[in-house]
């Protein structure tokens, strides 16, 4: 599990981490998105 604090800091990074297993880097934007709603 993915610290969100790290994620909003670091959005970048993260995406690079999903490419590199092979997994869909926009996940990252879609989890941004939903923090922005809920906060």
């Amino acid at each position: 599990m993915i610290d969100i604090k790290f994620l909003r800091e670091n959005p970048e990074a993260v995406r690079i981490s999903q490419r590199g297993r092979g997994e869909d880097p926009a996940i990252v934007d879609q989890i941004l998105a939903a923090d922005e709603v809920r906060r």
